[in-house]
């Protein structure tokens, strides 16, 4: 009888952890739901008013590892849900540690046109450097991106 229930409870502790190891980061579609709103935003309120929602570190832009970036067309940042200090910096040479130009991956993306770009970035939460992958929507002269972090 002891052996079924520390073998039940053993179970309901693995079966536990992975369900919240599976909700721990966020998904491609969330990413996507969070960016396409993040545009409706920005066409609504403008940039700067738009920059000061995405950069309050509670609230509806900021859920576990997703939060919304800005850059313009020549690669200079607009918005940045994790380290607002970045704002006003040109990162249009900016490499990952593998040498992908994530800024210049970024503008390949036709305007009026969504995509994905893979690299690697620093994970807010463990703050290791992680696989990552933005989606990014190109709307008028603005990146509009939310990454999520991959295994």
């Amino acid at each position: 009888m002891i052996k079924k229930l520390l073998r039940t409870g053993v179970l309901s502790v693995v079966f536990l952890s992975t369900v919240v190891m599976a909700t721990e980061y966020g998904s491609r579609g969330q990413a996507m739901a969070m960016a396409e709103k993040a545009v409706a935003l920005i066409e609504e309120v403008g940039i700067e008013d738009a920059r000061m929602s995405f950069e309050t570190p509670t609230g509806e832009w900021h859920d576990r590892d997703l939060y919304v970036f800005v850059y313009d067309s020549t690669g200079t940042v607009l918005a940045h849900g994790a380290k607002s200090a970045m704002v006003g910096r040109n990162l249009y040479k900016l490499s990952d540690i593998d040498g992908v130009k994530i800024i210049q991956e970024f503008l390949q993306i036709n305007p009026g046109q969504t995509g994905w770009v893979n690299y690697k970035w620093q994970n807010p939460m463990t703050k290791a450097i992680d696989k990552k992958s933005s989606y990014i929507i190109r709307q008028n002269d603005y990146l509009v991106g939310v990454g999520i972090h991959l295994d």
